[in-house]
């Protein structure tokens, strides 16, 4: 056995599937501070949201593993120039595209919250909830881009370091808004957002000081590519979404949901990230 490769390959699945279980943990997270910090309704209002946090999730995701097997793929052919226009189209295009979801959810929340199952109490604090993570949704997508690509530029360690710093922050920030602040829901939805944010800044911090062999730069439109994209990253995007419907109709069947039973795709994540 190749001593080489089982290392390169470890190097490389190992921060996979850590950064897969952080990234499922987000939401869990805000449902044990609301649960202990709020209460029912509001662990119930996280809960009736996380089809939206799962979409949002589910359109970084498949971009990001399908643009990551492309531009792969062209940096074995060693064509870097290639690489780079896959790798900045697609930062355009995920950017643009969840831009146009924030809009549309941010403009219509009270339907929104009406499909997802939202009554009476519950009905204002899933409008805060969704409200908040819409707003900061590009950097939810855009963090697990840049998260995905920093280890097609072969620096996976950079990617532990992005989601550990996005889990503490959102530990840390959960804390002070929920208990200590008393901000409810909408305190929880910001301090997923900001979390988003800081990982998002240390991938853009990495891409800024390493510029070989991706870099941040102009593109060619190639619409062409995403016959191949799209097939490529809809398997992993699907399997992201999986546990959504569970939890919501848990949530829509009952008053209050425990956070010790709230599902997180656990065991799909080590064989999804090799």
């Amino acid at each position: 056995m190749n001593l080489n490769l089982v290392r390169r390959f470890f190097k490389f699945t190992v921060p996979s599937i850590v950064s897969m279980w952080i990234f499922s943990l987000y939401s869990l997270v805000d449902g044990m501070f609301v649960a202990w910090g709020v209460g029912e309704h509001a662990l119930t209002a996280v809960n009736l949201s996380l089809p939206f946090v799962s979409l949002v999730f589910t359109l970084g995701i498949l971009l990001a593993t399908g643009t990551s097997t492309v531009l792969s793929i062209a940096l074995g052919q060693k064509d870097v120039e290639r690489a780079r226009n896959y790798f900045n189209q697609n930062l355009f295009v995920v950017i643009a595209a969840t831009l146009l979801l924030a809009v549309l959810v941010l403009f219509n929340l009270d339907w929104v919250a009406d499909f997802l199952g939202a009554t009476g109490e519950n009905h204002h604090l899933v409008k805060e909830y969704v409200g908040v993570i819409a707003c900061f949704s590009v950097f939810f997508t855009v963090s697990y881009n840049l998260e995905v690509q920093v280890k097609a530029d072969g620096a996976p360690h950079v990617s532990i370091i992005g989601v550990i710093s996005c889990g503490l922050m959102n530990v840390v920030l959960d804390y002070i808004f929920v208990m200590h602040l008393h901000w409810g829901v909408w305190g929880a939805a910001l301090a997923t957002g900001l979390a988003q944010a800081t990982s998002t800044a240390v991938f853009v911090v990495y891409f800024l000081t390493h510029r070989y062999p991706l870099r941040f730069g102009r593109f060619k439109p190639d619409p062409g590519a995403y016959r191949r994209i799209i097939p490529l990253g809809t398997a992993d995007g699907l399997t992201a979404s999986a546990s959504s419907p569970t939890a919501w109709s848990s949530s829509c069947s009952t008053t209050s949901y425990s956070v010790s039973s709230a599902p997180t795709p656990w065991c799909p994540i080590p064989s999804s990230a090799m």
